[in-house]
């Protein structure tokens, strides 16, 4: 879900009041001629100082007269700068539909330039939220329309931010490709500061594919345009990760020379975090080259190292800290002092789900319980080294097949370019060997004149069979050059579509094995242990709960693929809401009784709806039970059904549980999701079934929450009748 959909409604209504009062200025100031480029010019000037307000207003009286008078590019200018305002506060949903407006108007007037800019744009709106895949998707596209306005500047600043997703991604093939891209459009434009950002960046990259020399020469570079520039924190970084470079190659003065240079740009720039990294090498080096290492000295820079990672809470480099540092204790025999400090980085990396660092601090902290004489932690922490090592190898091995399909492509477009340079070869060898046979044959001609039309006839001769042989020669080469080609494609999607396969088929299992695991194991184990109910009926109640509980399970999961595959049917009739909500609550009856939760009906008003009623019980069921698992014992979930203001009926189901994040919200409907360490077993199928039905029914599911204050679920639906009860 997009982020502050609470405020649309209070921004619609301000919008349509702003407009109100534009279309009463206008109607006032009609004898008026305004100029569309004045008032451009004052909306640039607004945005260059920041005044949102008066941006807004304006752009919205340009908007107005650009659809009067039929200019698309100050309609996309208008759509634009509006954007830019709802992008300023903070509101991605109205940001990205005004910058999409913008470029479908630059589109009707084939402006290439500004559509390959608003592409950008919307995909930084989209990569405020997280989604990768549209972001990946915009840039994509601003690229390409950028390459066609050879704009060098904006291709440079997008090709740049691809090389830094695909990065993340581990798709070290693509992000050369576009970091390469993006130093060819610096180079163009002379933009040194970036062409040694980016060089850097393709550095940190050399580095993954363990390509130490190409790493060096990126580092060195960087180093090249940084060094005459006032960019003292990027020069620093580029020091600092040669340095490390030179260590690894056992250049030690070269590298501890270099790291002094990283020190001082680091000072100069005031950066402390850098210094954070500067002492981290430093720490590596003490610990991992020098023999013997020089514990003290890990010790001292760790600390250092320790304490500015706390203080400016960089979360990576405080858990790298605390390994070098744990490790250096554990080392010297200081075992308490170790497993402090590697208990406090192992915390802060599983908070943020920093895997490699978990496995670094926990094969460490293993041996300092195991040294320590604590069997039992020294074995559960090294089961948990081993299960989360074996999950990284296991992705680990997913992207070096996909690094291998992609060098594969990579290679074969090499071999494609190779196969056609070696074609021009031939074609002008042949033509030059041509040139000579006619070039002898005027010095015959000039040498023999009495033997001319002999020697004119039989060269001739000579020189047609020549050119005839060539010219097999080269078909035969040209067939078999096609030939290969078509295999190579063939043998391609071949691969690519068995990764595809491969890929599906794990995720499928992984998330089966989750629910057989997750969910099913506790009803099927009160099944198993039902004799021990003294009460007969409490048994056959428990029995039946748990029954209906798997079977419902097991409904969702079939329903959710018949709707994925279109295969699902709803068979409409009138049903009362009231009459779904009382057996709903009988559904849950036992849930409640456990919990001694109370459902408070507050409802005044009956309505009917044209719903498939089966399916509408199963998702007020599943809204009951969510609502009733995360609700403290002795509290009370109300249901109410209420017309808004756009008369449209609001169902809400509102308990008083933990809440849910904002960040958490859009990923509840999703199929085998949870959220967080909850402890309460769950596929996600349940909410994620709700979604689907009320999809199939036309309607809208979403949920209002905060942390501490409960969550309240809503089902908007626009189709119904009020029943009168007298």
């Amino acid at each position: 879900m997009i982020k502050n959909n609470r405020l649309f409604p209070i921004v619609f209504i301000c919008q349509l009041i702003l407009s109100s009062v534009t279309n009463i200025a206008l109607a006032d100031e009609e004898n008026t001629e305004i100029d569309v480029d004045q008032i451009l010019f004052a909306i640039e000037q607004d945005y260059s100082t920041k005044k949102w307000d008066s941006l807004y207003r304006k752009a919205e009286t340009l908007l107005l007269m650009a659809n009067r008078e039929d200019k698309p590019f100050y309609a996309g200018k208008s759509n634009y700068y509006l954007g830019l305002y709802f992008s300023n506060k903070q509101i991605t949903d109205s940001s990205i539909f005004y910058l999409r407006k913008a470029k479908k108007a630059y589109m009707s007037c084939r402006d290439t330039l500004n559509m390959g800019i608003i592409s950008i744009y919307i995909g930084l709106e989209y990569e405020k939220i997280g989604d990768t895949e549209n972001t990946t998707l915009n840039y994509q596209k601003g690229s390409d329309l950028l390459e066609l306005e050879r704009d060098t500047v904006w291709f440079g600043f997008i090709n740049n931010r691809l090389g830094s997703i695909y990065y993340s991604q581990g798709n070290y093939i693509l992000a050369l490709k576009h970091l390469q891209q993006s130093i060819n459009a610096y180079e163009m434009s002379n933009h040194l500061l970036n062409l040694g950002i980016t060089y850097n960046k393709i550095g940190l990259i050399y580095r993954k594919i363990e390509d130490k020399q190409k790493e060096e020469n990126a580092y060195l570079k960087a180093i090249g345009f940084l060094k005459g520039l006032d960019a003292s924190k990027q020069l620093g970084e580029a020091y600092n990760n040669l340095a490390e470079v030179y260590l690894d190659k056992g250049e030690i003065d070269k590298g501890l020379e270099i790291l002094e240079k990283a020190k001082i740009a680091f000072e100069k720039a005031e950066h402390t975090l850098g210094l954070c990294s500067y002492y981290t090498v430093l720490s590596y080096y003490n610990l991992n080259i020098i023999q013997p290492p020089n514990y003290n000295k890990v010790i001292e820079y760790c600390s250092k190292s320790f304490e500015i990672a706390k203080e400016y809470k960089y979360y990576r480099q405080y858990a790298d800290a605390t390994y070098f540092l744990g490790q250096a204790y554990f080392l010297k025999n200081k075992l308490i002092k170790a497993e402090q400090v590697l208990s406090e980085g192992l915390a802060v990396a599983k908070a943020h789900n920093f895997k490699h660092e978990i496995v670094k601090i926990t094969e460490i902290l293993a041996q300092v319980y195991d040294k320590s004489g604590e069997s039992k932690k020294a074995y559960q922490t090294l089961m948990e080294y081993i299960a989360l090592k074996d999950s990284i190898v296991g992705e680990d091995k997913v992207k070096e097949f996909t690094q291998l399909d992609l060098q594969f492509k990579f290679n074969r477009q090499q071999m494609r370019d190779s196969l056609k340079y070696e074609n021009n070869i031939l074609e002008r060898d042949f033509l030059h060997r041509k040139e000579i046979h006619s070039q002898k044959q005027s010095m015959l001609i000039l040498i023999f004149i009495s033997l001319l039309f002999i020697v004119t006839a039989f060269f001739v001769f000579l020189n047609a069979r020549k050119n005839k042989k060539q010219v097999k020669i080269q078909s035969e080469k040209n067939a078999l050059i096609n030939l290969q080609k078509i295999e190579i494609e063939a043998y391609a999607s071949e691969i690519q579509e068995a990764y595809i396969k491969l890929q599906d088929l794990d995720e499928y299992k992984q998330a089966m094995a989750n629910m057989l695991v997750h969910d099913l194991k506790n009803p099927l184990n009160l099944l198993v242990n039902s004799h021990v109910f003294e009460d007969e009926q409490e048994m056959r109640m428990v029995v039946n709960r748990t029954s209906k509980q798997m079977l419902n399970m097991i409904i969702n999961l079939l329903d959710i693929s018949k709707a994925e595959h279109n295969n699902m049917r709803l068979n409409k009739k009138q049903v009362f809401l009231i009459e779904i909500l009382n057996d709903a609550m009988g559904e849950v009856d036992y849930l409640c009784i456990q919990k001694r939760i109370t459902i408070v009906n507050k409802s005044v008003t009956e309505f009917s709806l044209q719903a498939d009623k089966d399916i509408l019980l199963r998702v007020f069921t599943n809204v009951l039970t969510n609502a009733i698992k995360f609700s403290p014992i002795g509290s009370e979930v109300s249901f109410d059904a209420v017309i808004n203001q756009e008369k449209q009926l609001i169902i809400s189901f509102k308990d008083k549980g933990v809440g849910i994040a904002k960040e958490h919200q859009n990923i509840i409907f999703k199929k085998f999701k949870q959220i967080g360490d909850n402890k309460i077993g769950s596929t996600g199928l349940g909410l994620a079934f709700c979604k689907m039905a009320c999809e199939l029914h036309n309607w809208s599911i979403g949920v209002e929450s905060e942390p501490g204050n409960g969550a309240e679920f809503r089902i908007i639906i626009d189709d119904y009748q009020t029943i009168d009860k007298a």
